[in-house]
């Protein structure tokens, strides 16, 4: 299957969540990984903890990659924000959100090419 198709699969599982933005463009939410630069804003009106933690599960399983010398708390709050149009801050020190770790375990899945 192709890496569009599965970032494709989690912006409709986002999208159907009512983590991102009903208005978020699916070529926006592609671009993000597609290695260009962007400036693009994804607004995340999900609870921060789950972006945070959805980043965590893709970068440390090594699913999707960050720039050199880029963080991915960097991407982060390059490119999404929040209900109000905010960058979010403070993302190193969120804490694993128990109720959704398994929702969020299956959507990072999303993107693991070797699952398929």
């Amino acid at each position: 299957e192709s890496e569009q198709r599965r970032i494709i699969q989690l912006y409709q599982c986002l999208l159907r969540a009512g983590w991102i933005s009903s208005n978020t463009n699916p070529e926006d939410f592609l671009s993000l990984f597609s290695r260009r630069d962007t400036n693009c804003k994804i607004h995340w009106i999900g609870k921060k903890t789950y972006l945070v933690y959805l980043f965590k599960l893709l970068t440390d399983r090594q699913y999707i990659s960050t720039p050199k010398g880029v963080g991915r708390w960097m991407i982060v709050s390059s490119h999404f924000v929040d209900a109000h149009g905010r960058i979010f801050t403070h993302l190193n020190s969120q804490r694993i959100p128990l109720k959704a770790q398994q929702t969020i375990d299956q959507l990072a899945e999303l993107l693991n090419a070797a699952s398929r």
